[in-house]
């Protein structure tokens, strides 16, 4: 069932059980997730924002890193921190330059809770934006409404579309949840499915009830349990329904195991047989005295026991506590070894003009409005250094790019039309320096 997706990120959001693990398909969806729970992590520090995230991909010829970036992530913020967009381009190496891939635009309250947050991917095709999700959150914050929608990946027509709501009770956490299918003939949603959430003293999860809506009645298929050990969650258990007993079937289960700080060390998920628990896949994770997780790894098991799958991260924090780079490995079946798949570098900006690295902060001298044509200088640069320098619309669209020397000035000699833009210089290692640019011809 499509909910189970759902399901997990409302686990992750709403219920704060970061011990649970999610499945492979999941993983997309639950990265999205993560990458918006760190961007608003750093929003809320009041020294650090997260200006880039650089991703190097392994290269096995040659048993490094490969020198140019693959991917690269840029975030820009509002005049009070929050997190107001983030765009995700990737390196083509048929054209030698950067191809945009989606963004996600954010929306914040008077309280600076986040709103609503609408994702939209590139068609390389039409060389245009369009929507694939919408998230929309109370004022406290609390994700209510999410739409996800499918298209053709060369027509891009919309040939599925999936939504799930919410009701909420007092604490800000789900009663109730309901999907819906989208009839792409029509434009009607069609629920399919409901899940009912119960708790002790209605915040402390401990059972939901999944049904299917079949002639006419819901019909329940699944059910979890909760229980928890001082506190802390130690085991969920997953039953299905047996129409033929009316009774629940055990099917599966995590296991959860916590260091003296309470954060978990280890998750085990295993499968009931009908007469012995058998491991489907097994998590560690490693911590620093700081309370940051360094090492993190998933092994994926047969029925056999034998490990076919997994993978492995490795991060590096700085004296804030906030990641500055993380390697991320595949399990090599054949080997029998982790292996290297990816490096990626975050990169930061102090709030008061030093950047994370202890240097002054580039300052460009930039005219607003600019004419397109004036020269923009940039002091603090490396001199004899490529840079490169880019300019984005609102919408997230890259409009122009050029590599220029550090010691030389550079201008944007495209006609733009009259609007807003986003200035954005980097070397490559990351983002040196990003301003707003007003075009008014």
């Amino acid at each position: 069932m499509k909910n189970i997706l759902l399901f997990s990120v409302c686990i992750n959001l709403f219920f704060g059980l970061k011990a649970q693990e999610q499945t492979t398909e999941d993983q997309i969806r639950i990265r999205r997730a993560e990458q918006k729970a760190l961007n608003l992590k750093v929003v809320n520090d009041s020294t650090l924002q997260l200006d880039s995230i650089i991703l190097h991909k392994w290269n096995s010829n040659i048993s490094d890193w490969d020198a140019q970036p693959s991917t690269k992530y840029l975030y820009f913020y509002d005049e009070h921190g929050n997190n107001t967009q983030w765009i995700w381009n990737d390196w083509d190496p048929l054209t030698t330059s950067w191809m945009p891939v989606e963004h996600d635009t954010l929306w914040y309250n008077s309280l600076n809770n986040l709103i609503c947050s609408k994702l939209y991917y590139y068609n390389t095709i039409t060389h245009s934006w369009f929507l694939g999700y919408i998230e929309q959150y109370n004022d406290a914050g609390v994700l209510f409404d999410y739409i996800q929608y499918f298209r053709d990946e060369e027509t891009f027509v919309i040939e599925e579309g999936f939504r799930g709501t919410y009701s909420l009770n007092a604490f800000d956490k789900p009663e109730e949840a309901l999907f819906y299918d989208l009839d792409t003939n029509t434009g009607v949603w069609i629920i399919y499915e409901r899940d009912l959430f119960f708790y002790t003293g209605d915040t402390v999860l401990v059972k939901e009830i999944w049904a299917v809506w079949e002639n006419s009645s819901w019909k329940n298929y699944n059910q979890l349990l909760y229980n928890y050990t001082d506190g802390l969650l130690s085991e969920s258990i997953e039953q299905c329904w047996d129409d033929l007993n009316s009774i629940w079937i055990t099917t599966a289960r995590h296991c959860y195991t916590y260091g003296i700080d309470k954060k978990v060390t280890e998750v085990l998920y295993q499968s009931w047989s009908g007469n012995q628990w058998k491991t489907t896949y097994h998590t560690n994770s490693i911590y620093d005295l700081n309370g940051n997780r360094i090492e993190y790894f998933r092994r994926i098991f047969d029925g056999d026991g034998l490990q076919t799958g997994g993978y492995h991260y490795i991060s590096s924090y700085n004296s804030h506590n906030r990641i500055i780079q993380n390697i991320s490995q595949n399990w090599n079946q054949s080997l029998n070894d982790w292996e290297n798949s990816s490096i990626k570098f975050y990169y930061y900006t102090t709030i008061g003009g030093i950047s994370e690295t202890g240097k002054n902060q580039v300052f460009c001298h930039l005219e607003n409005p600019y004419n397109p044509g004036t020269s923009i200088t940039c002091h603090l640069l490396e001199p004899n250094v490529n840079y490169l320098m880019e300019v984005y619309s609102i919408s997230g669209a890259q409009v122009f790019n050029r590599t220029f020397m550090g010691n030389l000035p550079v201008s944007i000699d495209k006609p733009l039309n009259n609007g807003l833009y986003m200035l954005v210089i980097s070397d490559d290692k990351g983002l040196v320096y990003k301003n707003k640019l007003l075009i008014k011809n």
